[in-house]
């Protein structure tokens, strides 16, 4: 979601007002092919060019292994990014809804698993007990933070532009753009979550998701990836 999101941050810096224009975008992976497809509805008579020294598509990508076909980049799609669904609907493709799936979990350190679910109605209870009342917190502020960001659509829709991403995120929420001066672990640590949720939990996450570590990754987009931790205890909830 946080990459989709920063990726039309490039159609509101385009002034609507002006007719004929010459646009350039840098990649073709789904945040460039996404940005020439929605800047082209907008702006039908713009001289659009996409620059790619590679394949197209990016890190949206697939690796066959003997006779099956893998992902090698961003397979998963949060139901709340309005941009990536439509896309989803103009290619034919059909969501799969993954909370159906209440198979285990487990959280490994190295050496013995130190958080073991199974899918049953005790494992909300396991999750607080083990990283206590913090992550509800975490959860609760993560939230806050994807309430501001959407505020994105509906000023979009009214074709307000800005004079850059800075800009942007101040009128968004000026937490937003505070985030992105600090790296996740600081914030993190600000806020008085506990290094087992950040070593156990965020660290693993942060890394299957971005391959960065929680200290060198913005805090803004670390935040975002929290959701994933969030609909994690949220299907727990459901279970």
């Amino acid at each position: 979601m946080a990459k989709m999101f920063v990726v039309f941050l490039l159609l509101i810096a385009v002034n609507v007002s002006e007719a004929k224009k010459k646009i350039a975008i840098v990649g073709s992976g789904i945040g460039g092919s996404s940005t020439a497809y929605f800047l082209a509805q907008l702006l039908p008579d713009a001289d659009i060019t996409v620059l790619e020294r590679g394949p197209q598509g990016g890190r949206l990508r697939k690796v066959t292994i003997g006779s099956r076909d893998y992902d090698s980049g961003g397979s998963i799609i949060h139901s709340e990014n309005i941009y990536a669904r439509y896309l989803t609907k103009i290619a034919g493709l059909e969501e799969e809804d993954l909370s159906k799936d209440s198979g285990s979990f487990g959280l490994y350190n190295g050496k013995e698993f130190t958080l073991n679910l199974q899918g049953g109605i005790l494992d909300k209870l396991k999750i607080f007990s083990h990283f206590g009342f913090g992550l509800k917190g975490l959860v609760k502020e993560t939230e806050k933070i994807i309430q501001s960001l959407n505020r994105i659509y509906c000023l979009q829709n009214n074709k307000v532009s800005f004079k850059d991403v800075s800009a942007m995120l101040e009128t968004l929420d000026p937490l937003l753009l505070k985030l992105t001066q600090h790296s996740m672990q600081d914030v993190l640590r600000d806020a008085g979550i506990s290094d087992k949720i950040q070593d156990e939990l965020l660290t693993g996450v942060t890394h299957s998701n971005y391959n960065q570590d929680i200290d060198k990754i913005p805090a803004l987009v670390g935040r975002l990836n929290v959701r994933n931790v969030s609909q994690f205890v949220e299907d727990c909830k459901k279970r």
